[in-house]
């Protein structure tokens, strides 16, 4: 039989194939119904597939087509290989977007930069604070045996520059604290600052001239070869904020030193320019005195005179400037020699504080001064004076500036003063005492160190540190807070404690168990005591000389001036090589002389 025609050839008559098993009924090319087998039925040829054949997958070929789009594609292998490790779920331009973003700049969130910086920021804030904490110390320390200062820290390469008339370059010591933020303030009786002496109205403000001195923390001590003196910034162990305590042991952002010694208006004690000084009052006193004047003078803010810390504070700041501040034609700092080192101060008046400056002409009511030539030669325009019935009295004439020195005849000048007339004879007599500090000298020099030359003479000139004039020369100071009593010291932290006329027993008073007994001479070495609020270096040793070591005088700690004893400090305007850091231990603290003055703190 033939085979059945194709499907697509019999396209006039319907064809149905029906399974059944494996037969299956259609009719042929005749219509004629017939049963076919399958097999038969379903060739390839038969449904059209004869160009079909039973490749298997795995062997069927690629189009040209399938090929091309397959060669773009990326085999895993590579793939993996340019993804490394770690990469699950990400894609290559996920990948590139994120490493975009790290190596973006520290304001993109996610970049390294940023990442850094954010960890970096708090360490360097961490630093800064350290470094605070850390501060700066300066030092100086002196060798025993020689007397050779040599800086330590941080005060190692600074160089201290004296100023002459007028401020040149600063010492390097004004660029850091606590130096750079001493300041000359004017302040009311309460200690209000009003100004600063930068300020356009500070010389026509009415006030007290203080120096205000920033807190830091110093320390002072010895070992077997050598003195050590250094100033800290911040809190250190071993160091003290002397100078800077209240009684109840909290610490003042600052203290006030007077700019000038004390004068007074009435009972009350100032701090002011043009001004003669006080003097001829004692330390201690129930009703007049230099303590108790300083603590009368507000009921709302306590004053003193200076005391031992104020002192002791100050001497820290002068010795580690100075201390590696070589005086010519010396190769090393022999010592703290501050006449050579800032300014002699004034202490070459002897010859006009003489009982030779008699007069040799009588005056009746004029305001001259008639005198020999051989002894008007140590008298200048510009001096104060005091005239009267000795050279120690003023019962004549007080407190008168010299305006001209002129010839009255070929032995004689005549010396003519301000104020009112008066009257002389042969037996009075003319005499420089303590000078006041002119407001101009104030201005020139500020917050600087050194002097202006007056009167043709450093050793007649005032001398200033850091805008505190005299602390050497001029007129000795009162030290309050310090006695001896047969030889040992005794010490008071508390300024309302200190005006006592025997410190044993006393409340707020301590014995030292210090007890020098030494020669007078110029000092060597001291000793230190150190108390719950400070620090205090005591004469121990002398044997120095006028420009070596301490370069000032100890006088009077000895066992010729036993009993009650108080500490007078810095000199006067005839003292000549002895002033200085002078310690002078033979007075009572009842003593009244003219060359006796004090400073006011606060």
């Amino acid at each position: 039989m033939l085979p059945p025609k194709r499907f697509k050839q019999n396209t006039t008559k319907a064809t149905e194939i029906k399974r059944n098993g494996t037969e299956a009924i259609g009719m042929d090319q005749d219509g004629i119904a017939k049963s076919i087998d399958i097999e038969v039925l379903m060739t390839k040829d038969n449904v059209g597939l004869g160009d079909v054949d039973n490749t298997s997958d795995a062997d069927k070929p690629v189009s040209n087509a399938q090929q091309t789009a397959l060669n773009l594609k990326e085999t895993v292998a590579n793939v993996n290989a340019l993804k490394g490790t770690g990469w699950a779920g990400q894609t290559v331009k996920g990948n590139a977007d994120d490493i975009a973003t790290l190596n973006a700049d520290a304001t993109t969130e996610g970049s390294v930069a940023k990442t850094v910086k954010d960890a970096v920021d708090p360490i360097d804030t961490r630093v800064t604070y350290l470094e605070s904490v850390r501060g700066h110390l300066y030092g100086v320390r002196m060798q025993k045996i020689s007397g050779i200062c040599i800086p330590t820290y941080d005060a190692i390469g600074m160089t201290f520059r004296p100023q002459v008339d007028a401020i040149g370059t600063p010492s390097d010591f004004s660029s850091v604290y606590p130096w750079r933020d001493i300041k000359t303030v004017k302040v009311d009786e309460n200690k209000n600052i009003l100004c600063t002496i930068d300020d356009a109205d500070f010389e026509s403000t009415v006030g007290d001239i203080m120096v205000k001195i920033p807190v830091f923390w110093h320390r002072y001590w010895t070992d077997a070869s050598y003195e050590y003196y250094e100033i800290s910034d911040t809190p250190r162990d071993g160091f003290f904020a002397g100078g800077f305590y209240n009684p109840d042991m909290t610490i003042k952002p600052y203290a006030l030193v007077g700019a000038v010694k004390t004068s007074n208006d009435g009972r009350t004690p100032h701090s002011w320019t043009d001004t003669m000084f006080t003097h001829s009052l004692p330390l201690y006193s129930t009703t007049a005195g230099f303590q108790l004047d300083a603590l009368n003078k507000s009921t709302v803010s306590k004053w003193s005179n200076i005391d031992h810390q104020a002192y002791e504070m100050v001497w820290h700041l002068i010795f580690v400037e100075i201390g590696g501040y070589v005086i010519s034609p010396n190769s090393q700092v022999l010592g703290f020699d501050v006449k050579g080192a800032i300014g002699q101060g004034i202490n070459a008046m002897s010859n006009s504080y003489s009982a030779s400056n008699v007069c040799t002409v009588d005056t009746v009511g004029a305001n001259t001064f008639i005198m020999a030539k051989t002894r008007s030669q140590y008298f200048k325009v510009g001096m104060l004076v005091q005239i009267g019935t000795a050279y120690t009295s003023q019962n004549i004439a007080a407190d008168r500036y010299i305006t001209d020195i002129s010839e009255y005849d070929a032995l004689n000048d005549t010396i003519t003063v301000d104020g009112s007339v008066f009257t002389t004879t042969i037996t009075s007599t003319i005499a420089t005492w303590a000078q006041p500090l002119p407001s101009s000298q104030l201005m020139a020099l500020k917050n600087e160190s050194g002097y202006v030359l007056q009167f043709g003479a450093n050793n007649l000139s005032h001398v200033c540190y850091r805008g505190i004039w005299d602390l050497w020369g001029n007129m000795y100071e009162w030290m309050s807070g310090l006695y001896r009593y047969d030889l040992q010291f005794y010490a008071c932290f508390d300024w309302t404690k200190t005006n006592v006329n025997d410190p044993r027993g006393v409340a707020g008073w301590v014995a030292t168990g210090i007890a020098p007994n030494t020669a007078n001479g110029y000092l060597k070495t001291r000793q230190v005591y150190k108390g719950a609020l400070g620090e205090i270096g005591l004469p121990e040793e002398t044997g120095a000389g006028s420009s070596t070591w301490y370069a000032a005088y100890a006088y009077y700690f000895n066992d010729g001036y036993m009993g009650l004893r108080a500490v007078l400090c810095g000199g006067r305007w005839s003292s000549g090589a002895a002033v200085g850091f002078l310690w002078l231990g033979g007075n009572a603290p009842t003593s009244t002389l003219i060359s006796l003055g004090g400073r006011l703190i606060g």
